[in-house]
């Protein structure tokens, strides 16, 4: 009887221990499935994050070649813009050109057929037509001399060749020129300087160029009996300039900030009391064929081109140019560059 029980307990043992094995090779199996699973999703894992890794190589490429493409339609709007602004200005200036050349060509053609007409004129009359032909070939020569000096600028021909010059006897020698001019419309020219001499460190003849130009406008927008005032001064930029230059009715000078403290300047205003300019004038007054609001009160011509030209020069000598005016009071120009080289 105990032999049998032993036998069952034996027999209990071996199938417990054949159960155990199995679940024991089952767990293995299991476990190597689920390694078998891991390493595939592992190995699923690398491809998509090397398919995403791919994706994001592409997206970057792609926005690249977006901003290439973005920068290049860019730069051909600019292009283009350049090219519209170019050929609207040389329409302008074809415009000046045919506009402002045929006018006083035509007055010449007229005069010359009276002269060729054989008569006898006396020498006055041949005075005031010769005077008058005068005038239109000025007229003429400087539309074109405007239009050649904005081809230069454009193409970067002109090459400022800056020295220290005495700028009172420089202005001093152009105003002389004016007087005249001044005198037959009845406007009084006067030059002051705070200083024997005003030291300027700029080109002499481009500076002058600047200066006609003021004059010239002075005179060409002012009434009889009116003033033009040319004004040179030495001053250093300090913390006090704005108080100092008040007293020649300079009120703004926030364009000096571009010089240093201490710093020697020249400074040349030109100041006329004529018809003042309008803000919306103000907005344009420098840009190229600018028409304003102001005319010349004594049937003179202009092309629109003075001003411009005039801050381009004084630009490419490192200097600054401002207007101050108003309605009741003319304008004043005021020009000022370093005395000395910085």
């Amino acid at each position: 009887m105990r032999t049998s029980s032993n036998q069952q307990e034996v027999a209990r043992a071996q199938q417990e221990r054949i159960f155990a094995e199995q679940e024991r090779a089952q767990e293995v199996q299991r476990n190597q499935e689920l390694s078998a699973a891991n390493e595939a999703i592992r190995q699923q894992t690398d491809k998509l994050e090397e398919q995403a890794q791919s994706l994001r190589i592409a997206n970057l490429e792609m926005e690249q070649i977006a901003q290439e493409l973005i920068q290049q339609r860019t730069l051909l709007q600019q292009k283009n813009d350049a090219l519209n602004a170019a050929s609207a200005e040389k329409n302008e200036i074809l415009n000046i050109a045919a506009h402002d050349l045929k006018n006083p060509l035509t007055g010449l053609k007229g005069m010359l057929e009276i002269l060729r007409s054989g008569d006898d004129f006396k020498p006055a009359y041949l005075h005031r037509m010769s005077s008058t032909m005068q005038q239109s070939v000025d007229r003429m020569f400087d539309i074109v001399r405007n239009l050649l000096d904005v081809q230069a600028l454009e193409e970067g021909v002109v090459k400022p060749n800056a020295a220290v010059f005495d700028m009172v006897s420089s202005v001093k020698s152009l105003v002389d020129t004016y007087r005249l001019p001044a005198a037959q419309k009845r406007i009084s020219l006067e030059l002051k300087a705070n200083a024997s001499e005003v030291l300027c460190f700029a080109d002499k003849s481009l500076f002058l160029q600047i200066i006609d130009n003021l004059v010239s406008n002075a005179i060409k927008y002012s009434f009889p009996q009116k003033h033009v005032f040319v004004r040179t001064l030495q001053i250093t930029y300090s913390a006090t300039i704005a108080n100092e230059l008040q007293q020649y009715g300079v009120f703004d000078v926030r364009l000096l900030e571009k010089f240093s403290l201490e710093q020697p300047l020249a400074i040349a205003i030109v100041q006329d009391e004529g018809p003042g300019f309008t803000e919306a004038d103000k907005s344009r007054l420098f840009q190229k064929f600018a028409r304003l609001s102001a005319q010349p009160t004594g049937g003179e011509h202009s092309t629109g081109l003075g001003l411009s030209i005039a801050k381009r020069l004084v630009e490419s000598m490192h200097g600054v140019i401002w207007c101050e005016s108003s309605s009741e009071e003319g304008a004043r120009f005021v020009v000022a560059f370093g005395a000395s080289i910085v």
